[in-house]
């Protein structure tokens, strides 16, 4: 026998040898969880899974070889719920479908033709006489008649000698973060972070939330805790890999004591409005924006693909939290992403603008800081490590000494730092980015007209009298003239009357510009974009004619 009776540890693989007969060898093949009937192993190869935490539900052994028609291999075993099985024979299946039962234990005998088996072999007898229970139409040998070991008749040969031994369920002090269920995960695994019992049994996929767990009550303490503190909220780091269902419990215990903003990581869009709706008041958008703007600024992506990113949202954009940086991604200033945080601002613009959500400055960002070099564990790739005690020296320039003023800044720094007060004020004071509206312009701009979709986006917001215009060039090289083409219905959203004059105020490079708001629809507004160049307009009513 090899495995366990009675300990509830599932069989995860399986190794089968022959020997004494050059003759005859075996080959065998396992139902595993999630990937059903493996292919044919054979002779000391495994069946199965190791560190994948998948259950063995059942399997078929036969012998192979000149002389396997002089003997018989009888099998059995030890299913979840069931006990011991009856015996199988001789590639017959044994175990069971459709009811997502792990095997716990294995025997297995091979005997010369026309030999009779100890039923009850190490003193254990069967408590089912069925080798193989199945849900009907689960599997393709559903209805096979269970094996019996009656006496056969045939005579046969020496017996050969049959090993096998099977790779048992461990179970490690702790399992690691990321959901790796090893005694020894890697390197790469979160082996510094320990899973919690949500009343999840990962190794079955069933919950057990009927009794509220105990770990559910211990985290709504620890919340209470620094909800006490007065702090304005909580960040969830890859709240995702915890059940949704402890979320909606917690959080409705939770906003009826405190107002606290609760923000939640997460890189699955088709759980996102379960996880709003669990009261989260806002979700990373890393997978769509914050992709989005990366491959455009690396990788050339087209402009106009921005168009495609908040659609797929359907309606939750102002529940996106959007940025540039954070300590998970690389530094826009770093080699690793752009060598130059200027190069960056029409993806911060975007990223700034677009919603009415909230927008994430990293600390160091506004001044420029690119984590150069290898900081200790991390390496050098590009981020700020999280792991290490470790400096950002441009960003030091800003604290210069403790005064936190800025003095230490060389120029091209105060300049960031002052594209950067400009945005996030412009964010605070206007009605048309807190609370506006947002139009995409890139339908009425394709590629055939004076634009470039390819590397220019451009987008109104508004709210009453507030109208912003935003155009940004992602080419890094090469200016773009263009004209921005702004749809008649647009302009009746906006409420702009035809009758009067208006202007276009530059509100970072504090200028202005005419326009005939009788040709915006045709024509366009004639724009001269430099490279990574940003435009945020406001359009002003001037005077009535």
């Amino acid at each position: 026998m090899s495995g366990t009776s009675g300990k509830a540890k599932r069989l995860e693989g399986i190794e089968i040898n022959v020997s004494g007969n050059d003759k005859v060898g075996i080959q065998y093949t396992t139902h595993c969880q999630s990937y059903g009937w493996l292919p044919w192993s054979s002779n000391g190869d495994m069946s199965g899974t190791e560190g994948e935490a998948k259950r063995l539900e059942a399997i078929k052994i036969q012998l192979t070889g000149a002389d396997k028609d002089k003997y018989d291999i009888y099998y059995r075993v030890h299913a979840q719920s069931y006990g011991w099985l009856g015996w199988a024979k001789n590639g017959a299946p044994a175990g069971t479908a459709g009811y997502a039962k792990r095997l716990e234990g294995i025997q297995i005998v091979i005997v010369k033709k026309g030999e009779k088996i100890d039923e009850n072999k190490n003193g254990i007898k069967s408590v089912n006489k069925s080798a193989y229970i199945a849900l009907s139409g689960t599997s393709p040998v559903v209805n096979s008649k269970p094996t019996s070991s009656m006496n056969p008749t045939i005579e046969g040969n020496s017996t050969p000698n049959v090993t096998y031994r099977t790779h048992v369920q461990t179970y490690p002090a702790k399992a690691s973060g990321n959901d790796v269920f090893v005694p020894t995960p890697s390197v790469n695994d979160w082996y510094d972070t320990v899973k919690l019992n949500y009343g999840i049994d990962y190794s079955e996929g069933r919950t057990y939330f009927e009794d509220i767990p105990d770990t559910w009550h211990k985290m709504l303490h620890v919340l209470r805790f620094w909800c006490g503190k007065d702090i304005d909220g909580f960040r969830v780091d890859m709240a995702e890999m915890v059940p949704v269902e402890f979320w909606a419990w917690v959080l409705d215990n939770i906003h009826r004591e405190y107002d606290v903003v609760m923000i939640a990581e997460i890189y699955r869009p088709d759980l996102y409005r379960r996880y709003l709706d669990a009261g989260f008041d806002y979700l990373y958008d890393k997978v769509g924006l914050y992709n989005t703007l990366e491959n455009i600024c690396r990788h050339k992506q087209r402009a106009d693909s921005i168009t495609d990113t908040w659609k797929v949202l359907n309606g939750l954009d102002d529940r996106m939290l959007r940025f540039m940086e954070n300590h998970d991604e690389q530094r826009v200033a770093s080699e690793h992403f752009y060598g130059d945080s200027f190069k960056a601002l029409p993806a911060v613009t975007v990223s700034a603008l677009m919603n009415r959500g909230p927008f994430m400055i990293y600390d160091g960002q506004e001044s420029g800081e690119d984590a150069r070099g290898s900081n200790g564990f991390s390496g050098d790739d590009g981020r700020t490590s999280i792991f290490d005690y470790v400096t950002m020296p441009k960003h030091q320039r800003w604290m210069n000494n403790g005064a936190f003023d800025g003095g230490g800044f060389d120029k091209q720094q105060k300049k960031l730092y002052e594209f950067y007060k400009r945005l996030l004020n412009l964010r605070l004071d206007s009605d048309a980015i807190r609370r506006g509206e947002f139009y995409d312009l890139m339908w009425a701009n394709p590629w055939y007209s004076d634009f470039d979709p390819q590397f220019v986006y451009a987008f109104l917001r508004y709210y009453n009298n507030d109208r912003l215009l935003v155009v940004v060039n992602f080419n890094d090289k090469e200016c773009r003239d263009v004209k921005v083409k702004i749809p008649s219905d647009a302009l009746s959203l906006m409420k702009v009357d035809v009758n009067s004059r208006w202007i276009l105020y530059d509100v970072f490079n504090d200028c202005k510009i005419d326009v005939d708001i009788h040709t915006v629809d045709d024509e366009g507004v004639p724009l001269l974009l430099e490279p990574s160049d940003v435009k945020v307009m406001s359009l002003r009513e001037f005077y009535k004619k």
